[in-house]
C-alpha cells in the first residue's frame, strides 16, 4: 500500500513539472507573429531597382545597415536600392512584419547589374523557407530571361508552385518603381583663368588680362550611360580693362565676355571617380568703350558687341551619392574681337532625382 502512495505522488509531481515547463512557451508563443529565419539572399545593384513583393499586407519594416541602402514600403512591395557608392560584397538585414509573420531575410551588392533581381515574389505560409533555400542555390546567378518552370523546384501544393519560382525581372524596369531612367542635376561653377583679345584695326595696349567667372550648369545623362548633355550660363569679368589704340589716337577698352550661354556634350567614364572630355559651342557678349578721335573733339560711344564660341576641355569629376564635385580644363576662342580663354573651373552639384 505505501509503495503505491508512493509511485502516485512520484507520477504526480512529474505531470506538474511537465505542466510548468511548458507555461513559458505557451506564454512566447502569444506575443505575437513568429520571426522567420530565411535562408533567401537578394541580389542588388545600384543601377537595378528591385521590388520584393509579400503575401500579406506590410505592418512595419527596418532594415540594419549603416546608410549603404534605400528602402521604401508601399502596400505589400518594398522597393530596394544600393546607394551608387556601395562596395561590391556588401551585405544587409531587412526585418518586414506582416499581419501574419515576421521575416527576415538578407540583402547582397553584386558587381554585374545583370546578376540583380529586379522584382521577386515571396510566398506565402510552409513554401516560405523551401523558396528561400532554392534561391540560396541558385545566386547570385539569374537568367537573361524569364524562367519561371526551369529553375523552380517542384512543390507539393500546386497553389504555391508559381512563387517558388526564379524570380522574374520586370519589363520595364522604370514601371516597377515609377523611377526614370534619367539623372538630372543642377550645379554652381566658379573659374579663374585669363582672356586675350586681339581686334583688328587696333594696337593692343592691354590685350591681356586674369579673369573670374560664376555661373550656373544644367546636366542631364541616361542612367550608366557614357555621354551627358550640359548647359550653362554664367558671366566672366576681366581684372582689368583690356585697351586698345588705333593710327589716328582712337581708344578702344574692352571688358570682355560679360555674359555666357553655352551647351556642350560630355563623355565619361566611370560611376565614382569620372573623367571627362567636354565639347561645347555658345554665344557671349562684350561690353566695348570706344573714344574716336576727329580734328574737333573725341567721341566716346558705349555698344555690346556679341559672338559665338567654342569650347574644349577635360577634367575629372567625382560622385558621392547625390553630391557631385568636378574640376575642369578648358580652352575658348572665338568672337567677338578675336576672344581667346584659358580658364580653370571648379563645379558642385547636387543630382535632383535619381530615381530610388
Amino acid at each position: 500500500m505505501g509503495d503505491t502512495v508512493r509511485a502516485g505522488r512520484r507520477a504526480g509531481l512529474a505531470a506538474m513539472l511537465i505542466v510548468a515547463a511548458s507555461l513559458p512557451t505557451l506564454a512566447r508563443s502569444q506575443d505575437g507573429p513568429a520571426e522567420t529565419e530565411e535562408a533567401l539572399v537578394i541580389p542588388l545593384h545600384p543601377s537595378t531597382p528591385t521590388v520584393v513583393q509579400l503575401p500579406d499586407e506590410i505592418v512595419d519594416a527596418w532594415l540594419r545597415h549603416r546608410g549603404e541602402f534605400l528602402m521604401e514600403v508601399i502596400g505589400q512591395n518594398i522597393n530596394l536600392r544600393p546607394h551608387l557608392d556601395t562596395p561590391v560584397g556588401t551585405e544587409a538585414v531587412v526585418v518586414v512584419e506582416t499581419t501574419a509573420m515576421r521575416r527576415r531575410f538578407r540583402l547582397r551588392v553584386v558587381e554585374r547589374p545583370e546578376d540583380a533581381v529586379r522584382k521577386i515574389e515571396l510566398p506565402a505560409g510552409e513554401a516560405l523557407e523551401r523558396f528561400g533555400e532554392a534561391r540560396q542555390e541558385v545566386l547570385p546567378v539569374v537568367p537573361a530571361a524569364p524562367a519561371p518552370a526551369v529553375s523552380a523546384p517542384p512543390q507539393p501544393q500546386p497553389s504555391h508552385a508559381g512563387h517558388a519560382s526564379t524570380p522574374q525581372r520586370a519589363e520595364p524596369a522604370a514601371a516597377a518603381t515609377g523611377s526614370p531612367r534619367f539623372d538630372l542635376s543642377v550645379n554652381a561653377v566658379v573659374s579663374l583663368g585669363f582672356t586675350a583679345l586681339d581686334i583688328a584695326g587696333y594696337g593692343p595696349n592691354t590685350a591681356f588680362q586674369p579673369h573670374r567667372a560664376l555661373g550656373v550648369r544644367l546636366t542631364g545623362a541616361p542612367r550608366d550611360a557614357w555621354w551627358a548633355l550640359e548647359a550653362d550660363v554664367g558671366g566672366e569679368w576681366a581684372t582689368g580693362l583690356m585697351v586698345f589704340v588705333a593710327g589716328d589716337g582712337s581708344r578702344l577698352e574692352v571688358r570682355g565676355p560679360l555674359l555666357r550661354a553655352e551647351l556642350g556634350l560630355r563623355a565619361q567614364v566611370g560611376t565614382k571617380w569620372i573623367p571627362t572630355a567636354y565639347a561645347g559651342i555658345g554665344v557671349q557678349t562684350h561690353l566695348r568703350h570706344a573714344e574716336t578721335k576727329t580734328d574737333v573733339r573725341r567721341e566716346s560711344m558705349k555698344t555690346m558687341q556679341d559672338g559665338a564660341l567654342l569650347a574644349l576641355g577635360m577634367g575629372l569629376h567625382y560622385r558621392a551619392r547625390d553630391v557631385v564635385l568636378g574640376l575642369d580644363f578648358q580652352i575658348r576662342r572665338g568672337g567677338p574681337d578675336g576672344y581667346r580663354s584659358v580658364a580653370a573651373l571648379w563645379t558642385v552639384g547636387y543630382v535632383l532625382d535619381q530615381g530610388e
